[in-house]
C-alpha cells in the first residue's frame, strides 16, 4: 500500500515536470521566433533605408543639376530717331493717322526671330525684343512723320480726332535671315498704303523691302543690321509720300 502510493507521488511529480518542461521549451520556441523575426525586420529596414538613401542621394546630384543658372535674356530695340532725315520745309499732311498692322504673328511677339538657310525659324533662347515689332516700328514711324514736318500732326490708330489721310503699314517682314553660317541680313518687308479719309479711297500703295547686312553673325549683329534696315525703310516711305502728294489730282 505504501509502495502504491509512493510510485503515484513520483509519478506525478514527473507528469509535471514534462508539462513545466513543455511549457518551457515552448516559451523558449516562441522567443527564438520572435528574436528571429526582429533580427529580419531589422535587416529589411536596413536595406530599405540603404535603398531610399541612395533614391535621395540620386536626387541631390539631380537636383544640383537642375538648379543650374540660366543667364537672364538680353533685350533690344529699334531706335526710333532715323540717322538722316530732312526737314521739309512745308507739311504735306495737315493730319496723318499711322495704323500698323502685323502681318505675321512674329510681328507681334517680343521674340526675337531668325530664319536659317533651310527656310526655317527660330526664335534666340537668350535674346529678345524690348517691344513687338510692330510697336517698334509705329513708333520710330510716328516720330520720324513729325521729326521730319511731313506731317503737322502725326497721330496713332487710337488716337482721338479726325485725321484726312491714314497711312497704313502692313508689317510683313521683320527678322535676321542667314545665308550661310558665316553671313545674315536684317530684313524688313511691308506694304504701305495711302487713303484719303474722306471718300475711303486708295491714293497709293507699294510695297517695301529693305536689308542690311549684320557685321557678326550672331543676335547683337542681327540688332544692328536691322536698326540699319528700319532706317533705310522708313527713308523709303518719306521719298515715296513725297512723291504721292505731288502728283496733280
Amino acid at each position: 500500500m505504501v509502495l502504491y502510493r509512493l510510485h503515484s507521488v513520483i509519478r506525478g511529480h514527473l507528469k509535471s515536470f514534462k508539462v513545466m518542461k513543455g511549457r518551457t521549451l515552448s516559451h523558449r520556441l516562441r522567443e527564438c521566433l520572435k528574436h528571429k523575426m526582429k533580427a529580419s525586420t531589422n535587416e529589411r529596414y536596413l536595406k530599405l533605408r540603404g535603398h531610399w538613401g541612395a533614391v535621395l542621394m540620386t536626387a541631390t546630384l539631380l537636383g544640383g543639376c537642375a538648379v543650374k543658372r540660366v543667364p537672364p535674356a538680353l533685350t533690344y530695340e529699334i531706335d526710333t530717331q532715323t540717322s538722316s532725315v530732312p526737314k521739309a520745309q512745308v507739311p504735306l499732311f495737315d493730319s496723318l493717322r499711322l495704323v500698323v498692322i502685323p502681318g505675321s504673328k512674329s510681328a507681334i511677339s517680343t521674340a526675337f526671330f531668325y530664319r536659317l538657310p533651310d527656310h526655317r525659324l527660330q526664335p534666340y533662347a537668350y535674346h529678345r525684343w524690348a517691344e513687338t515689332p510692330r510697336q517698334m516700328m509705329t513708333q520710330k514711324l510716328l516720330f520720324t512723320l513729325q521729326q521730319s514736318g511731313i506731317a503737322r500732326h502725326a497721330l496713332p490708330a487710337q488716337a482721338e480726332g479726325s485725321a484726312r489721310y491714314t497711312l497704313q503699314i502692313d508689317l510683313l517682314t521683320f527678322r535676321q535671315t542667314f545665308d550661310d553660317q558665316n553671313r545674315s541680313l536684317g530684313k524688313i518687308g511691308l506694304l504701305a498704303t495711302l487713303v484719303d479719309d474722306r471718300n475711303a479711297r486708295i491714293v497709293a500703295s507699294k510695297l517695301f523691302e529693305a536689308d542690311a547686312p549684320a557685321p557678326t553673325p550672331d543676335a547683337p549683329g542681327g540688332v544692328k543690321a536691322l536698326n540699319r534696315a528700319a532706317d533705310k525703310i522708313t527713308e523709303d516711305i518719306l521719298k515715296w509720300l513725297k512723291e504721292v502728294v505731288s502728283i496733280p489730282r
